[in-house]
């Protein structure tokens, strides 16, 4: 096994070497078990106190700033994104396997973020009130002190920017707690933002586990928490932070349903979930993993072998390479448990189109034709390629079946011409987000988040940077009522 590069944490605008004789993590290729990619030393408790202290001391002044200042920054940080554009593509599909054409768009996505957010710092306000001919009502924002970012390892850097751009527009300090899977993009980012200009302590990046996150989330200073995470994650946190009474953004995971319409044609329905279901080999929050087919049998079968025909044609690979279309999965132990939902549903006598078993981190597609509503393979998330197609009789008990999961963060209507009655079935469905002829696309002016245990709060949009406030209330009483 070759060395590689060891990293430590990112304090107050530091690089931070790891503690000698500290923990270190070390992260293999989700594509070669075999190569080490990185190691990283664990975040100390001095280290998070000292992350605290220094946002703590340091944000003030930030929020003081006029909004035009800290949107300067944020433009900065755009700019100088894109120069480190290949450091940080290169990055994210060695640590966390996503396909490097995946990881271009998102880099440039990215710097949309910065550029969006820097636009809308000058538009945060507030309103005033006439309460009669002697006072006069404000509602002021005001940024929250000390925000922890908590990222997951599927997007690292775009979803670690989704909560650091609104946050520091806002006026807010911010520290970053990424996935110990895949924290380098979160400590390079670090390195752009104070070479942008944020002050020296406004942010920081701890590494570590759980343990990390949880000493981190619990210290009085934090303000609020933000979180992207799976449901378990959520609890979690939720009863960290409970000590403090902390607020929490959270976008959990779902069990994305995609109704079926009777006029939409095979090939789009196989194109439009066929390209969701692949995307970031499955592992995102939003997959489509049920798909509502409003038909008979026969008609749901069609689908199905049509879905499985789109997914039969992409070619698994290195994610390097610009031939592969499917990569891996993070790891070799999360493709084994999806390898076990395979074989568990084909116990349940569970008919599976795809599939097929190959070593490593690496899956094949797989389609589930459950019948049972309650079925594991139709009601959890699997957090890969794979999605259950079933038959419903009618349009009504679609949607009383999407709406009676427990996860509310997505889901899809595929119309075949009816647009009256997909804008219908729409405002119906219990989701953050639906799309219509259309899935997964992610739009910088719509909010993005769930309901039940998708989470709650949102964010992108003017609601995404809302999140990082809060609102006073002044009352002005400025002369005698006549």
């Amino acid at each position: 096994m070759t060395e590689a590069p060891l990293f430590g944490q990112r304090i107050a605008g530091v690089s931070v070497p790891p503690c000698d004789g500290g923990e270190i993590l070390k992260r293999m290729s989700p594509a070669n078990p075999s190569r080490l990619v990185a190691r990283f030393g664990v975040a100390t408790h001095k280290q998070i106190d000292e992350a605290v202290a220094a946002a703590r001391r340091v944000q003030p002044e930030w929020a003081a700033r006029h909004p035009a200042q800290r949107a300067e920054v944020l433009i900065r940080a755009a700019r100088l994104l894109e120069q480190r554009r290949a450091e940080l593509v290169n990055w994210e599909v060695a640590e966390s396997g996503m396909l490097r054409s995946l990881a271009e768009m998102h880099a440039g996505w990215c710097v949309d973020v910065l550029d969006f957010y820097a636009g809308l710092a000058r538009a945060l306000s507030g309103r005033s009130v006439p309460l009669g001919s002697s006072k006069l009502g404000m509602v002021i924002p005001e940024p929250y002190e000390v925000v922890v970012a908590l990222g997951p390892w599927n997007f690292p850097l775009s979803e670690l920017i989704w909560k650091l751009a609104p946050a520091l527009a806002a006026g807010c300090s911010v520290i970053s707690k990424p996935s110990e899977l895949t924290p380098v993009t979160s400590l390079i980012f670090d390195e752009v933002l104070i070479e942008a200009g944020v002050p020296p302590g406004l942010t920081s990046v701890l590494v570590g586990g759980r343990e990390v996150g949880a000493a981190l989330i619990q210290k009085p200073d934090v303000g609020l928490v933000s979180l992207t995470g799976g449901r378990a994650t959520g609890q979690a946190v939720l009863t960290a932070t409970a000590q403090n009474l902390t607020p929490t953004i959270m976008e959990l995971g779902g069990k994305s349903p995609i109704i079926v319409l009777p006029d939409a044609d095979a090939i789009q329905v196989a194109e439009i979930i066929g390209n969701a279901v692949a995307y970031r080999t499955g592992q995102q929050c939003i997959c489509p993993s049920r798909v509502m087919v409003i038909g008979n049998d026969r008609r749901r079968k069609k689908i199905a072998e049509a879905i499985h025909g789109q997914l039969s044609s992409l070619t698994m690979g290195d994610p390097d390479s610009t031939d592969t279309t499917l990569g891996p999965v993070i790891s070799t132990d999360h493709a084994n448990a999806l390898r076990q939902v395979i074989s568990d549903a084909s116990k349940r006598s569970i008919r599976v189109l795809g599939g097929e078993t190959v070593e490593g981190a690496f899956v094949h597609p797989a389609i589930f034709l459950a019948d049972d509503k309650t079925d594991p393979t139709v009601t959890e998330e699997l957090f890969g390629p794979y999605t259950a197609v079933q038959a419903f009789a009618d349009v009504e008990s679609a949607i009383k079946s999407a709406n009676r999961t427990r996860y509310g963060l997505a889901a899809g209507i595929i119309c075949g011409g009816d647009t009256n009655g997909a804008i219908d079935i729409a405002r119906k469905l219990r989701a953050g987000s639906v799309w219509i002829d259309d899935y997964g696309t992610i739009e910088l002016e719509l909010p993005f988040g769930g309901v039940g245990d998708s989470g709650f709060g949102r964010e992108l949009g003017m609601e995404g940077l809302e999140s990082f406030v809060r609102w006073k209330s002044i009352h002005l009483n400025h002369g005698s009522a006549t």
